[in-house]
């Protein structure tokens, strides 16, 4: 017998098998719905004053990027300067 064929039959049989609704389109490397429209997001200026849950209210420096690739560059009052992805950072625009 094949050494490796055993080896990889065996491997085989210990995975379970999960069934799933959604279509290999919908799903990403880790089994979430990927978003199909992210173009609802907000779009942020350079002067734009924003709140973020952990780090308070900041100023807008910088923005660059685009769609989900869209960095702020952002001096909050209590932690300086971070660069953030708009698409995940929890920010709200203040003014």
């Amino acid at each position: 017998p094949n050494y490796r064929q055993e080896r990889y039959n065996d491997f085989e049989d210990d995975v379970p098998m999960v069934k799933t609704t959604k279509s290999l389109a919908e799903l990403n490397n880790f089994g979430y719905k990927l978003k199909k429209d992210t173009s609802s997001k907000t779009i942020y200026n350079v002067g734009d004053i924003v709140e973020h849950k952990k780090f308070g209210r900041g100023e807008v420096i910088n923005v660059q990027g685009t769609g989900i690739n869209a960095k702020a560059l952002i001096k909050f009052d209590t932690v300086g300067l971070k660069e953030l992805l708009i698409e995940y950072a929890p920010l709200v625009l203040v003014r």
